[in-house]
């Protein structure tokens, strides 16, 4: 489709595929009114690079903004949930910061987001899902502050390639965390030599 320009005011929500493969507009901004982005709302947006979410969105759909090319992300600190996909093979941006209130990061979220040489995770994440940080090869720094994630189970994969294509990772536990849960780092049992995060400094 060739859409250049989008104006958005006073909606509450977009849709699942509102916007699906329009590849012409590069900017869009969010309005604080919209509180939801439907899943697939945004995929395959080829020429999107600069979008700005605003305070009082709550949810970020599946698929939602996957393969476009967004350069930079700020994640509002209203946001509880970001769903499956929802920002894979997104490699343009270098910093990624999970604010407090998200909950849930379903699976592969941000998987082959492999730009992202930073990553904080905030204190409210309870659930994280399969491969959610997998494929980020570039990995230098990770902020790790979520105090409630249950133990985990074999092949979550959840950093699965992190920092390899570098020197390692600095891995940083935040001063509220009391357990760190089972697997959280573990490498894919099948792939151990090439794919296992690379962590090479853990601070307390």
């Amino acid at each position: 489709d060739k859409i250049k320009t989008i104006s958005i005011t006073g909606i509450t929500s977009i849709g699942s595929y509102a916007f699906y493969n329009c590849t012409e507009f590069t900017t869009i901004e969010i309005p604080t009114s919209v509180s939801s982005i439907g899943d697939n709302a945004f995929i395959s947006c080829s020429k999107l690079v600069t979008i700005t979410l605003k305070e009082g969105l709550q949810t970020i759909g599946k698929n939602a903004f996957e393969s476009t090319k967004i350069e930079t992300i700020t994640i509002p600190s209203t946001v509880s949930s970001i769903g499956q996909y929802a920002f894979m093979y997104v490699d343009d941006f270098a910093t990624l910061d999970i604010p407090n209130s998200v909950v849930t990061i379903e699976d592969n979220a941000f998987n082959q987001a492999s730009g992202v040489t930073t990553l904080t995770v905030g204190t409210g994440v309870a659930t994280l899902g399969y491969a959610a940080f997998a494929n980020m090869p570039r990995l230098v720094t990770v902020n790790y502050n979520a105090i409630l994630v249950a133990d985990l189970t074999e092949k979550r994969d959840i950093f699965y390639h992190g920092g390899t294509s570098g020197t390692g990772i600095t891995l940083t536990i935040g001063n509220q965390v009391t357990r760190i849960p089972s697997y959280l780092f573990y490498p894919r049992i099948d792939d151990l030599a090439a794919c296992s995060p690379k962590i090479k400094t853990l601070q307390f």
